[in-house]
């Protein structure tokens, strides 16, 4: 699940263990890659029912303009956010952008020989993580891609300063579909919103209710056209704690008051348990 994180710890020092060498988080990140592959081998070897998959983070890139230093920032935040990934699983091979830019950066990975062909074990379910896309610009660049900071016209924002973009759960199933030939079973197995630093009632959150709606709804559309998603997972259950951000963002639909530990319910649980009941909208 979400091996993006290791570069988050090791490259970016965002996340524990607070790392910022470029070239360990590439080794370390292809190391994942392996493991993943011997763990599936494992499960075959074990002949157990049950299915095996992976989950990737996918936040896709749109460029600011239509010219050719925002398409490059794009391309090569995708390639670092999620096809660094996607590409030996689903083709056998980091892509040669990969390789000739990370070649060029002294921090392509050692390969041994065996480790793509273990990388691209056939999986049964591929897992996405989607929370929207994110708008780029060579001009105002910020690595840190949850940060939709580049608030191009007809942006809609969230309180929380991520941009409210459903589609992008369409979008991110068809690149699996499309550019990658992936015909199999597809999890949306995150998707939620935090509450915002400036929210007045943490349980009247219309504001999740309205995201959540617009991203189940563009989950329909994916299945209409020929999409085999199987199922949603929605973040999450209860107020958490994120890693580097402590209890600063709240994505449960039931509130946790973090001095007694007491839990409540939102207005959007009470909205999901219908939808829920209802098999829809």
């Amino acid at each position: 699940n979400e091996p993006i994180s290791i570069w988050v710890g090791y490259a970016m020092g965002v996340f524990a263990p607070g790392c910022t060498d470029e070239k360990d988080a590439r080794q370390a990140l292809h190391h994942a890659l392996v493991s993943h592959g011997k763990g599936i081998k494992a499960f075959r070897a074990a002949n157990k029912p049950g299915e095996i998959g992976v989950v990737f983070d996918i936040w896709q890139r749109h460029p600011a303009a239509d010219k050719p230093e925002d398409r490059a920032v794009a391309d090569r935040d995708e390639d670092d956010g999620f096809r660094f990934f996607l590409d030996p699983v689903l083709t056998g091979d980091y892509s040669e952008r990969i390789r000739s830019r990370l070649t060029e950066r002294g921090t392509m990975p050692v390969i041994r020989e065996g480790d793509l062909a273990t990388i691209n074990a056939p999986i049964d379910y591929l897992g996405l993580n989607v929370y929207s896309r994110v708008v780029v610009s060579a001009e105002h660049y910020n690595p840190k891609w949850w940060v939709a900071d580049e608030k191009h016209p007809g942006g809609n924002f969230l309180d929380n300063g991520m941009e409210y973009y459903p589609k992008a759960v369409y979008d991110a199933v068809f690149m699996a579909k499309q550019q990658y030939g992936w015909k199999g079973p597809i999890y949306i197995t995150e998707n939620g919103a935090a509450d915002g630093p400036n929210v007045v009632d943490p349980l009247d959150d219309q504001e999740r209710i309205t995201y959540v709606a617009g991203f189940l709804e563009w989950i329909g559309k994916a299945i209409e056209d020929g999409a085999d998603v199987r199922g949603y997972y929605l973040w999450s259950l209860m107020d958490n704690y994120e890693w580097a951000a402590g209890y600063s963002q709240k994505f449960g639909i039931v509130h946790l008051d973090t001095e007694t530990m007491e839990r409540t319910p939102k207005a959007s649980a009470r909205w999901y348990s219908e939808v829920i009941k209802r098999r829809g909208l």
